[in-house]
This record gives C-alpha cells, structure tokens and sequence, in this order.
C-alpha cells in the first residue's frame, strides 16, 4: 500500500522502472530535481525506499539475471551496483 501511495504522489518524476528477478525489490529512476536523476530502491514487501544512488545523473537502471547486481546509465558511462551494498560501484 505505502508503494502506490508513493508512486501516485511522484509519478511524473519517475523516469525508468525495473522489477528484480524475484519481484521483492523494484529500483527506478527519478528527476529528483532541476539538476539530478537518482536510483531509488523500494522492498515490495515493507514498503521501505530508499535512494542509492547520489550522482547527477544515473539513469535505466536494469537488474542482472540473477538480481544481484543493479547496471544503469550515467552520463560518463556504465555502473554497476551489488544489491547488497547500494555503496558498491564499480
């Protein structure tokens, strides 16, 4: 319930959605402001959202067959981010 009340209020902000394999976690891309565009992460099964990423641009975010591993766009080239540690880019 907290997931559509929170899409409702943003949905013209959000930018690109992808579900992981085991459909527990959905990340999505949002213009946060004039100036930014972050990956956000949500647990379809609490509800919590968090933001993971805090760069300028981070866009299409796409999750690896296995869902361990978020790829997405930046504006200097490819990322990828281990699920389980949002502070993982390499």
């Amino acid at each position: 319930m907290k997931i559509k009340a929170f899409i409702a209020v943003f949905i013209l902000a959000i930018l690109s959605v992808s579900c992981a394999p085991s459909d527990h976690f959905i990340v999505y891309s949002v213009d946060s402001d004039e100036t930014s565009v972050n990956l956000y992460l949500v647990n379809t099964s609490s509800g919590e959202n968090e933001k993971i990423t805090n760069l300028k641009y981070a866009n299409y975010p796409s999750w690896s067959p296995d869902g361990k591993k978020i790829v997405f766009s930046s504006s200097d080239g490819l990322y990828f981010m281990s699920s389980g540690n949002k502070a993982d880019l390499t």
